[in-house]
């Protein structure tokens, strides 16, 4: 269950679940994109994003499929285990907003790559083997690895807070003129009006609600980088 707030509602919202204190970790975040000027940003606008993260014990690319047309894939990679330095998660994000029932979900692929170092330039970054597989078997374009421009930095940080005794993921992402705030609640789908319930009534503050956006964080720095 996630939800996106924006601008003076991300203050509203961070300060609602306790997420104002110094962060349990904090990153510089960097995109891949290829450089098109006919496309802002043509491998997003396909469902894949590129991440590089740096910082003190967190380095790591990872590969994001969003949607994740399932079909897309071969079978293979479902059947994919855990390694040393990669792990894939499949999950279903449902999309909170102030007014609206969490009826949309969307499937999403992660394959995360763990760093052993980072360069004092991200761009030096070499994307796995298999993550660059991933990517050729998925997209339906040529993918050159080495002519992917990085976009960024974005200022990341993150804390664990509690509702109702769930614990929610909230990270703040910070950029040039630009604050938001990104709030991931693990449940079962079950749940899920459930929850959006309590997510809703715990960002009202007295005369002010925050509001919850239907979009994906990357979606927005991209959009504005």
């Amino acid at each position: 269950m996630k939800a996106v707030v924006t601008g003076r509602d991300a203050g509203l919202a961070a300060a609602a679940l306790r997420a104002t204190e110094r962060p349990p970790w904090a990153a510089r975040i960097f995109f891949g994109e290829l450089d098109q000027p006919r496309r802002r940003h043509p491998l997003l606008d396909t469902g894949v994003s590129l991440r590089v993260r740096a910082g003190p014990g967190r380095r790591d690319t990872a590969v994001v499929l969003r949607p994740l047309r399932r079909q897309g894939l071969p079978d293979r990679w479902f059947a994919m285990t855990a390694s040393a330095s990669h792990s894939m998660t499949v999950t279903v994000d449902w999309t909170v907003q102030a007014d609206v029932l969490p009826t949309d979900h969307v499937d999403v692929l992660t394959l995360t790559h763990d760093l052993d170092r980072l360069g004092a330039d991200p761009g030096d970054v070499m994307w796995s083997v298999l993550q660059r597989n991933l990517v050729m078997d998925y997209c339906p374009m040529p993918v050159p690895f080495d002519r992917l421009v990085l976009r960024g930095p974005v200022m990341a940080s993150g804390w664990t807070s509690v509702l109702d005794g769930l614990p929610v993921a909230v990270q703040r992402w910070t950029w040039p003129g630009h604050e938001t705030l990104e709030i991931a609640i693990r449940t079962e789908p079950r749940d899920a009006l459930l929850i959006a319930h309590l997510l809703r009534a715990a960002l009202r503050v007295p005369g002010r609600r925050a509001e919850m956006l239907p979009c994906s964080t990357t979606k927005l720095v991209l959009d504005s980088l």
